[in-house]
């Protein structure tokens, strides 16, 4: 498993949610593998946890927080990472994910221990639709 940073206008649209603020070539990170039982890469959305919102997610069991390597300061302090609790199997336009086709990059430091990637897919183990 590998962490990716993959531009909005692949995985997700405009909608009455985020009308004001979506941008199409802004960017989100995701934990990425390749399901060997769907034959299918699987996108686990990560996210920050330093807001109430986030907060009140975790109490729901929605988001795990997590440490990668990827994300530290100048000064190699660990900044925490909230992962979802489902994947993505498609893109937008309902395509199954392909990384290259998506321009994902991968980020530093993202490949991720087997443990880490254990405690991610026994988490995420439901498909957003």
């Amino acid at each position: 498993m590998k962490l990716y940073r993959i531009k909005n206008k692949y995985v997700f649209g405009k909608n009455k949610h985020n009308a004001k603020t979506y941008d199409p070539n802004g960017t989100h990170d995701y934990a990425a593998y390749y399901s060997k039982k769907a034959k299918k890469w699987r996108l686990v959305g990560l996210t920050h946890v330093l807001d109430p919102k986030r907060q009140a997610q975790i109490q729901k069991k929605e988001l795990m927080m997590m440490n990668f390597g990827s994300y530290k300061t100048k000064n190699k302090v660990s900044i925490p990472s909230g992962v979802k609790n489902k994947y993505l199997e498609t893109d937008i336009n309902g395509q199954d994910i392909d990384l290259k086709k998506m321009g994902a990059v991968p980020l530093n430091k993202g490949k991720l221990s087997k443990s880490e990637s254990a405690k991610i897919r026994a988490f995420a183990k439901t498909r957003e639709k």
